[in-house]
Formats: structure tokens, sequence, C-alpha cells
């Protein structure tokens, strides 16, 4: 993308002193929407400037997000998954868990369905954070949880479980200790 004329660090660094301006001006709108087109077309690339120039502007969009209390879309949106260290995925996990419900009422609307998607992107922050320390205990726990209320849902037998697949993976592969791995 170094070839490529319409991204460069001096245009990124403009648009970057311009949203500054407007977020101590408290116009945070405008920063969020310059935000939303800059930095989701801005490309990565291995150039180190381009990567701190695009690294700047996303976290000038994120500030002004936060000023907005969109703290879930400050955090999500702007930090890819393959990015995120444990502590992230942990957040991450617990604001998809705070964002639904955390009861499962039977019914067919689409805040229904949504709950149960976002507990489905909790399971899979939890499953990185584990992914990344499998002794992270906290969210071995807060996946548990989760089984049980999708067990209130639809009877599952714990061997189908994530966890449990992924704790006996890491067990026979060598990953952590087996007597660990039976523990978890």
């Amino acid at each position: 993308m170094e070839d490529d004329p319409k991204v460069s660090v001096e245009g990124l660094r403009g648009i970057e002193v311009q949203m500054r301006q407007l977020l101590q001006e408290e116009e945070y709108d405008s920063v969020v929407l310059l935000g939303s087109i800059f930095c989701s077309a801005t490309p990565m690339s291995p150039d180190k400037q381009l990567e701190h120039a695009v690294h700047d502007l996303n976290l000038v969009f994120a500030d002004a997000l936060v000023h907005k209390r969109e703290y879930k879309r400050a955090l999500l949106d702007r930090i890819p998954p393959s990015r995120r260290t444990l502590g992230m995925n942990m957040l991450c996990g617990n604001l998809h868990l705070t964002q639904g419900s955390t009861r499962y009422t039977p019914c067919k609307s689409s805040s229904c369905l949504n709950s149960l998607t976002i507990h489905r992107q909790a399971e899979v922050a939890f499953l990185a954070a584990l992914t990344a320390n499998p002794y992270a205990v906290e969210a071995t726990l807060a996946l548990a949880e989760i089984a049980g209320k999708n067990e209130e849902r639809k009877p599952n037998p714990l061997d189908d479980s994530d966890i449990v697949h992924m704790y006996t993976e890491l067990g026979e592969t060598g990953g952590i200790d087996a007597t660990d791995a039976a523990w978890l």
C-alpha cells in the first residue's frame, strides 16, 4: 500500500489534526463520522510510519466514542480480535455478557436473537482468552456460566461444550499439563 497515492502518512496526519481539533471543540459526532470513514478505509501496511498514523487516527476515533459513552464500540470495533491481549479478551467477554440479557426468555423477537448472538460473542472472547492463557480461571468460570445458561435453553451434555474440548485437547497435545487439564 506504500505505492497507493490515496493513502499517505501526511494525509492521515492532517486528518488526525482536524479530528483532534474537533474533539477539543467537543464535536464528537463529527469526529465519529470522520473516524468511521477514514479508519475503516485505511489499509494496514508494513510501513511503520503509516501503521503509527493509522493507530493515532484510531485513538482519536476511540476517544470520541468514549466521550459519546459508546464504550463497547470504542473497544470492540477499534481493536482487531487478532491483536487483543488476554485482558482485552476478558473485558470484551464481560462487555458482551453485560450487554446481553443474563436470563433466557423464550421469544422469537430480534432482541432475543440478538441476545443469543451476544452470548456467542462472549464465548468467543473467553475462548480467545483461554487460548492466550489456559490457566485464566475467570474465563473458564464465565464459559461454564454461559454453558449453564445454554443448558436452560437446550439441554447439552457437558462433553459437547467448547471448553471441555479445548482443555481435553490442550492436555493431549501438551499445551498444558494433563493433570491441570483434568481439573480445569
